[in-house]
C-alpha cells in the first residue's frame, strides 16, 4: 500500500466513522479538510525517457545529443531519484 492509498483509506474510515457527537467530530476536522486536500493534489508520474533527456541537455547543452548509452544511464539515475521520492514505484 502506498502513501497515497493509505491517506483515502483514513478519509473514507474518518467520513463513515459515528461520532457520538458534533464535538468529537469537529475534532477530526481539520485532519479530514487536510486528507482531502492531499489527496486532491495531481498524483506524481515518473518522466519519461525523453523528458529525462530533455532536461539533461537543457543543463549541459555541450553534450552530443546521439548518446544513446548516456541517455539510457542518465534515465536509470533519474528513475532512481525518482523512486527515493516514491515516485514511479517504491524505494
Amino acid at each position: 500500500m502506498n502513501l497515497r492509498e493509505a491517506a483515502q483509506q483514513a478519509l473514507e474510515a474518518l467520513e463513515a466513522y459515528p461520532f457520538e457527537d458534533a464535538t468529537k467530530r469537529n475534532v477530526y476536522a481539520p485532519v479530514i479538510i487536510m486528507l482531502k486536500g492531499a489527496l486532491s493534489e495531481p498524483e506524481s508520474k515518473p518522466l519519461t525517457d525523453e523528458e529525462i533527456w530533455r532536461e539533461y541537455q537543457g543543463l549541459w547543452p555541450f553534450h552530443p545529443a546521439a548518446e544513446p548509452k548516456l541517455a539510457a544511464d542518465i534515465a536509470a539515475f533519474a528513475r532512481v531519484i525518482e523512486r527515493a521520492h516514491g515516485i514511479g514505484g517504491e524505494a
